[in-house]
C-alpha cells in the first residue's frame, strides 16, 4: 500500500525529474527538421537597437524582410498587448505577409477534467493584430515542481472554448489540417487526422522533446543582422534581396528574446538557461518529425515496481548475502540501462528514481529480516550448544588432586563451545591408576558426540582389561565395528603403578608423553605401531614401560598445544613445551599446567585459539 501510494501520488517527482534530465543529457542530438529556424533578439540586437521593447516598426521591417525571402511562417514569441507607435506599420506588414502568428497569455485558474480553465487573459493580444494574423495561440508554459519548464499544454479551456497553443496552432496550419481533424482525447492523446497522434498527460500537456543544447540545434539568425542585411540591400549601393538571407526560403521562423537577463530565459531539462522561443521551436519540430516523448502511465509504472520488488525479495531470500548483493546491483543496473535506452530510442519515460529507492529499501529490509532471523537461530543454537557443553563436561570426571603416591591435574580449553578432546582416569582395586588423553578428528558438535561415545566405550574396556594395549585393541575393534561417522581418535593411555613407581603406556597415534625431572626433559615416551582408533579393524597396539624417579613429572597433551601459532604463523611446538619448564624446578602438577598455559598464551598473543587444548600432568611422589 505504501509503495502504491508513493507511485500513484508521485510525491518524489522532484527526484524523478532529476533522473529524467540525466536521460535528456545522455542521449544524442535528436532529428531536426531543416525548415525550423530561430531569429534571436539577443544581446547584439538590444545593444545596437538600444532598448526593449523594440519599436513596432522594427518588427514590421522584419516581417517584410522574411516575407520577401519566401518564408512559410513567422511565429512571434513576443507579446503585443498595448497600443504603441508603429502599430500601423506592423498591421500592414502582417496583412501583406499573411503568414504571421502572434501569442497571448491566459490566466489559468484551475484544472477541470484534466484541462486548465481560464476566465480571463493575463496578457491579451491587440485585437487588430489578432484579426490580421494568420493565427494566434497562447504562450503559456507549465513549470514543474523543481522550477524547470519541460511541458507545454496544447489546449486551455477559455470560457468553454478550447484555445490552442501557439506553436501547435502554427504546426496544424503548416500541415494543412482542418479544425475537425484535430481531436482531443482527454488524458490520453491528441489525434491530428491521419498524420500522427500526440501523447499528452492529465493536463493535456506534451513533454517537450528537446533536440539538444541551445547552441547545437536549429539554424540561428540574429534579428539585428537580418535588419542590417536588408538595409544594405535596400540602400543606394544595394542589389535587392540580400544573398545571405536566401536560405530562409520556405522556412518557419520563430522570433523571440534570447538576451541575457530577460524574462524569457528559464531552466530546462538540458540547460539552466534556455529561451522560451526554444521550447516553441522544439514543439513545432516534434510535430513535423512525429517524435514525441511519453511517460508511462501510473498503473504500468506500479506494475513494474511490484515486479522489481518481488524479484528483489526472491534474490535476497534465495541467495547467499554476497551473491545476493551482486545480483541486486545487477538487477538495478539493468533496469537503469533499460530506462535510458527506452527513453533514447523510443521516447518512453519510465519512472526510475522510485523503483531504485524502493528496491534498495526492500533489499535492506529483507536483508535485515534475514539477519534478525539468523540472529534468532544463532541464539537458539548457542543455547543448545551451552546445554551440549554442560552435557559434555558431565562426561569428563573430576580428577582427584592427591592420591597415594601421586599428584595429578588436568585442564581442557575448547576452541568452540564444544570440542573433540577427551580425557579420563581409572582407579584399579590393586592401587594402580589409569590416565587417558585423546583427540577426535574434526571439531564442533560431531567431534563432541563422537568423543562422548569413545569415553563411554573406553570406561567399559578399561575395567575389563588390565593392560593399556589390550584396552586400545578392544576399543578400536568396537569403534571400527560401528563406525559410520568417518571420524577417528588419537589416544594415549597409561597406567601408573605407585607401588613400583612404574608407567605402562600404549598409544593410538597420539603425541608421545614427556617426562621431566627437575624441569629437565629426561624422556619422550615413544610407542611404535600406534594408529588412531577407528581407522583400521584388527589393528594391534604395543605397550611400553618406564621406571620413574620420585618428583618426576609426566605430561600428556593434545596437538592444540604444539600447533598453537603466533602472528607469523610459527608453531609453539615441542620446543616451546620444553622451554616453558626450563629453570622451574619443583613445580606441582597443577603449577606445571599453569606455566604451560601461560607460555602458550604469551606465544600466540591475540591470535584466536584454533584447536582444542588438553593438558594432563602426573607427578610421582
Amino acid at each position: 500500500m505504501i509503495v502504491g501510494a508513493l507511485s500513484y501520488s508521485r510525491l518524489l517527482d522532484v527526484c524523478e525529474l532529476t533522473l529524467l534530465d540525466l536521460r535528456f543529457r545522455a542521449r544524442p542530438i535528436q532529428r531536426i527538421d531543416p525548415q525550423v529556424v530561430i531569429v534571436e533578439i539577443g544581446n547584439d540586437t538590444l545593444a545596437n537597437l538600444g532598448y526593449w521593447p523594440l519599436p513596432r516598426d522594427y518588427h514590421a521591417t522584419l516581417i517584410k524582410v522574411l516575407s520577401d525571402c519566401g518564408v512559410k511562417a513567422v511565429v512571434f514569441d513576443v507579446l503585443f498587448s498595448e497600443p504603441a507607435a508603429g502599430d500601423e506599420l506592423l498591421l500592414e506588414a502582417t496583412r501583406r505577409s499573411g503568414c504571421v502568428y502572434f501569442p497571448y497569455a491566459l490566466e489559468p485558474e484551475e484544472k477541470k477534467g484534466g484541462l486548465w480553465q481560464a476566465q480571463k487573459y493575463d496578457t491579451p493580444l491587440l485585437p487588430p493584430l489578432a484579426e490580421t494574423a494568420r493565427g494566434t495561440g497562447f504562450a503559456n508554459v507549465l513549470t514543474d515542481i523543481d522550477g524547470k519548464r519541460r511541458r507545454i499544454p496544447l489546449f486551455i479551456n477559455y470560457r468553454g472554448k478550447l484555445l490552442p497553443q501557439l506553436a501547435f496552432k502554427a504546426a496544424c496550419d503548416y500541415l494543412a489540417l482542418k479544425p475537425e481533424e484535430v481531436r482531443y482525447f482527454p488524458r490520453r492523446f491528441v489525434q491530428l487526422g491521419d498524420f500522427c497522434r500526440i501523447p499528452v498527460d492529465e493536463e493535456a500537456a506534451v513533454l517537450v522533446n528537446l533536440t539538444g543544447n541551445w547552441e547545437e540545434t536549429f539554424e540561428h539568425y540574429s534579428y539585428y543582422d537580418i535588419l542590417v542585411a536588408y538595409a544594405k540591400a535596400e540602400g543606394p549601393s544595394g542589389k535587392g534581396r540580400p544573398s545571405e538571407l536566401a536560405r530562409l526560403k520556405d522556412k518557419v521562423c520563430f522570433v523571440g528574446l534570447t538576451a541575457t537577463g530577460t524574462a524569457d530565459l528559464s531552466a530546462s531539462a538540458l540547460e539552466p538557461v534556455y529561451p522560451m522561443i526554444g521550447l516553441q521551436a522544439n514543439l513545432f519540430n516534434s510535430l513535423l518529425t512525429k517524435s514525441f516523448l511519453r511517460r508511462l502511465g501510473r498503473p504500468a509504472n506500479l506494475g513494474i515496481l511490484y515486479i522489481l520488488c518481488l524479484v528483489t525479495i526472491l534474490l535476497t531470500l534465495k541467495t547467499r548475502p554476497l551473491p545476493g548483493l551482486l545480483y541486486q546491483l545487477g538487477l538495478l543496473a539493468s533496469f537503469t540501462a533499460a530506462a535510458f535506452l527506452l527513453f533514447a530510442l523510443a521516447g518512453l519515460w519510465l519512472d526510475l528514481f522510485l523503483p531504485l529507492l524502493i528496491c534498495l529499501s526492500v533489499y535492506l529490509g529483507t536483508t535485515l529480516f534475514r539477519y534478525i532471523k539468523e540472529l534468532h537461530r544463532r541464539q537458539l543454537l548457542e543455547k543448545e550448544l551451552s546445554i551440549a557443553r554442560d552435557i559434555q563436561k558431565s562426561f569428563l570426571q573430576e580428577l582427584p588432586q592427591e592420591l597415594a603416591g601421586v599428584s595429578i591435574s588436568v585442564q581442557m580449553a575448547t576452541a568452540h563451545d564444544v570440542g573433540g578432546d577427551l580425557y579420563d582416569f581409572v582407579r584399579f582395586s590393586d592401587g594402580r591408576l589409569g590416565l587417558m588423553v585423546g583427540d577426535v578428528s574434526g571439531k564442533g558438535i560431531p567431534a563432541a558426540l563422537f568423543m562422548a561415545q569413545v569415553i563411554s566405550k573406553f570406561r567399559y574396556y578399561a575395567r575389563i582389561s588390565s593392560a593399556p594395549d589390550e584396552t586400545l585393541t578392544r576399543l578400536n575393534q568396537d569403534i571400527c565395528g560401528g563406525r559410520k561417522s568417518g571420524l577417528f581418535v588419537t589416544m594415549a593411555y597409561l597406567i601408573y603403578d605407585p607401588a613400583n613407581v612404574e608407567l605402562s603406556l600404549a598409544s593410538a597415534g597420539h603425541l608421545p608423553p614427556l617426562v621431566f625431572h627437575n624441569s629437565q626433559l629426561i624422556e619422550k615416551i615413544e610407542v611404535s605401531e600406534g594408529i588412531p582408533l577407528g581407522l583400521m579393524d584388527g589393528a594391534n597396539f604395543t605397550q611400553s614401560r618406564l621406571k620413574l624417579q620420585p618428583q618426576d613429572l609426566v605430561l600428556l597433551y593434545t596437538d592444540g598445544v604444539t600447533e598453537a601459532r603466533d602472528r607469523k604463523g610459527r608453531e609453539f611446538g615441542e620446543e616451546g613445551i620444553i622451554g616453558a619448564f626450563g629453570h622451574r624446578p619443583g613445580l606441582s602438577s597443577k603449577q606445571a599446567i599453569q606455566v604451560l598455559e601461560d607460555s602458550v598464551s604469551a606465544f600466540v598473543g591475540r591470535i584466536p585459539q584454533h584447536d582444542d587444548i588438553t593438558i594432563l600432568t602426573l607427578r610421582a611422589i
